[in-house]
């Protein structure tokens, strides 16, 4: 999870700025500017429509004053609530609120939250991982009501339950079964006998790419298609034929030649009885590597879980992607 390095900086005010006097002037907006405007809307309190022309040099005490960051941490969390991104925030805020439109008391609460985040990875010059910062999020929302008057979030605070025994331990049962319908969402992708490796990983979450990439020591990049294609310029040289079995277990190997010999589709509660099920793995792979032989396969790339149609029936399978087949029944 990447913070910006300034939530209120110049541009942001600019933004503002020129969102605020197009509406006045009654000109067109841009989509970004439309969605900026409906905010500035929703939270008058914030004082961006007043008459007077806005000051984007203004200096302010603290973050509690300053509506152009307040603004900004409300405008990113509902960002990351509309395009699902760190995957599971939405699943998580509106769990919690018991509703997808959320009020404008929700918004503010959760951008507090986003905005203590944010200033404490600054003050201690950390990085929070997507899972570590969608637990702090929900640790947040589910500890805030009866220890935090108003709903702010201090990290101080995690400790002042009721019962500090027993309640981060459900929060903690509840998040993990989060991670469980994540990992479940993801095992269920569309698809075909032929499918290849490209199609297949791209379907798969961002999460999974990463993981995949860092077991197999592939250069870092930036965009997830580079990571895929890191990964099969990997796949298709010829020294993994020869690093492939240094790289699996005895029952991978038996799993994947099992699933060979089974004309590459095998029913999922089959393979999963063979070689054991996943209840164990998690979702965020690159933390917490799957514990199942199915789920380290998955990890590396070399078996999918997903549903394919076969006439009027839609089965869940395990398959070897279409052009990986003989690559990995010349390495076994």
């Amino acid at each position: 999870m990447q913070f910006p390095e300034q939530l209120d900086n110049r541009s942001f005010r600019l933004l503002v700025e020129r969102t605020v006097q197009r509406q006045k002037d009654k000109k067109p907006l841009s989509k970004m500017e439309q969605e900026l405007a409906d905010l500035i809307r929703q939270f008058p309190e914030l004082n961006f429509h007043s008459t007077d022309k806005i000051n984007i040099n203004v200096q302010f005490a603290d973050s509690e004053t300053n509506p152009f960051l307040i603004l900004s941490a409300i405008w990113e969390m509902t960002k990351q609530i509309q395009h699902d991104a760190p995957k599971g925030i939405k699943k998580i805020i509106t769990d919690y609120f018991h509703t997808t439109n959320l009020r404008s008391e929700d918004l503010y609460q959760i951008a507090e939250i986003y905005l203590y985040l944010n200033a404490d990875c600054q003050k201690n010059d950390r990085q929070l991982t997507d899972k570590e910062y969608l637990w702090e999020v929900y640790y947040a929302l589910y500890n805030t009501d009866e220890n935090v008057a108003g709903g702010d979030y201090k990290k101080e605070d995690k400790n002042t339950t009721d019962d500090v025994a027993l309640q981060p331990n459900m929060i903690n049962q509840a998040f993990i079964a989060i991670a469980r319908e994540l990992h479940d969402q993801s095992s269920f992708i569309k698809l075909s006998p032929n499918a290849s490796s490209l199609d297949i990983y791209s379907e798969l979450p961002l999460e999974w790419i990463y993981a995949m990439s860092n077991y197999w020591q592939r250069p870092e990049q930036k965009l997830k298609r580079d990571h895929i294609n890191e990964i099969l310029n990997y796949f298709s040289a010829p020294e993994f034929i020869d690093d492939l079995p240094n790289q699996l277990s005895r029952e991978e190997k038996e799993c994947l030649l099992f699933v060979l010999n089974n004309d590459n589709c095998v029913p999922y509660a089959k393979a999963s009885k063979e070689y054991g099920p996943e209840h164990n793995d998690g979702y965020w792979w690159t933390q917490d590597i799957p514990k199942s032989t199915l789920g380290n396969l998955r990890m590396k790339g070399l078996l999918i879980v997903g549903e394919v149609t076969m006439g009027d029936e839609t089965k869940r399978v395990v398959m070897i992607p279409h052009d990986l087949r003989e690559t990995i029944r010349k390495a076994l």
